[in-house]
């Protein structure tokens, strides 16, 4: 039996690029302001000019509705009938959820569970990721609850439809409903972590700052938290232009940044989230104008743990070009090295990870642009470059502003 539930128009933010190729677009939390933030291509850091766009339209999310082992048969009907309009709801009790990764092609939400007595689990499987490459998302829900607890159940499940639906200000709100009425306090600290991500994503990285630091409470959250608490306190300062910020009533600063990305970095053994974590730590050292030796050596180190992690090649010719802008011609063999690896890593990953993709083709039309100013012959046109991050920021939504350059 299939059911499909009333879905919304399709539609995304109008990313708006520059004759450059470099610009971005952000929705902030009402859906209906966005900014445009346009880098010259200079080392200043790119600035935000508000204007007013109609509210993007959410998009369509396809739920799974697996088995519920031991419940009611009208169970899985009542999870559906609660469920936004945004969701495209499939009934198959069949799915192997032993690998739900292998099930994202067909996929956005699966929703299962099982019944003992009068107590539901339930899992939430999130295939699609929306949170950039340098947060870590959650994959995977569990909360349980009395089995008519379906005000909960439906706040969680609805709170991940449109997350991933692209509606993170009402999803953060949503994860935070579900977190507070949570029957068990341990169960919630994934769901405040939750909100934290919807909060950073639709602008407000002083509160995603707090709920990060109530997620961390959970062991098994803490090294994710901290990182994305560093990115929040780094997004914060960079939209600001400062080294010191307010987040709500207690003083940030950049040295705040390296301390939450070093605590992740030694609070996990994880090879992909230190992949992450180390990339996250040398691009810092580039937008806080800190050390370059040291961002290299990070990022080097983030290769390491996973020499696929795309974004780690932003922070390789990120430091590439702030070798090439501040010496003289011609731009020397370390720099054009970096360039032709990372044209190469592209060209074999870009595809994997188009986010990350964008950002390093914004690194790579910087120190091609510098190579052509020093009368040397790039491997790759600066108009390829950038016509391919505008065609990229045209298909997607743009949720942080990555590319920023210069010290504070």
């Amino acid at each position: 039996m299939v059911l499909f539930l009333v879905q919304s128009n399709l539609g995304r933010p109008a990313d708006q690029v520059t004759s450059t190729g470099v610009a971005q677009v952000a929705t902030q939390t009402d859906g209906t302001q966005l900014a445009t933030a346009t880098s010259t291509g200079g080392g200043d850091r790119p600035t935000v000019t508000p204007t007013r766009e109609a509210p993007p339209q959410a998009i369509p999310v396809r739920v799974g509705l697996a088995s519920f082992a031991g419940c009611a048969a009208d169970v899985p009907e009542q999870f559906a009938a609660g469920l936004p309009e945004s969701a495209l709801v499939e009934f198959d009790d069949s799915l192997d959820l032993a690998d739900p990764s292998a099930l994202s092609q067909m996929y956005d939400l699966l929703l299962s569970g099982q019944c003992d007595g009068d107590t539901l689990t339930l899992r939430v499987d999130l295939l699609k990721r929306v949170a950039p490459p340098e947060l870590f998302d959650l994959p995977q829900l569990s909360v349980s609850a009395p089995v008519d607890n379906s005000e909960f159940f439906g706040l969680v499940s609805s709170a991940a439809v449109n997350y991933l639906s692209g509606d993170v200000a009402t999803a953060a709100t949503g994860f935070y409903d579900a977190a507070r009425t949570a029957p068990q306090v341990d169960q919630s600290f994934a769901l405040y972590f939750m909100k934290a991500n919807g909060l950073l994503l639709a602008g407000q990285p002083a509160d995603a700052i707090d709920a990060y630091f109530t997620a961390s409470q959970d062991s098994n959250l803490f090294a994710r938290a901290a990182n994305n608490r560093g990115v929040a306190t780094q997004e914060l300062l960079l939209a600001n232009g400062t080294a010191s910020a307010d987040s709500n009533g207690e003083t940030v600063t950049v040295d705040d940044v390296f301390a939450h990305l070093e605590t992740a970095h030694q609070n996990t053994s994880d090879a992909s989230q230190q992949a992450v974590i180390l990339t996250n730590i040398g691009l810092a050292n580039l937008y806080f104008d800190r050390d370059r030796d040291t961002a290299l050596a990070r990022c080097t180190d983030a290769l390491n743990f996973n020499p696929d992690y795309l974004l780690t090649q932003a922070c390789l010719v990120g430091r590439a070009v702030a070798q090439a802008e501040e010496t003289e011609c011609p731009v020397g063999d370390e720099p054009l090295a970096a360039l032709t690896q990372s044209l190469e890593v592209t060209a074999r990953l870009g595809e994997t990870d188009l986010v990350a993709w964008a950002d390093v083709l914004y690194w790579q039309a910087r120190l091609t642009e510098r190579i052509a100013a020093c009368d040397q012959t790039p491997p790759v046109a600066v108009e390829t470059l950038q016509n391919q991050r505008a065609d990229l920021l045209a298909e997607q939504p743009v949720q942080l502003q990555t590319d920023h350059f210069g010290g504070q």
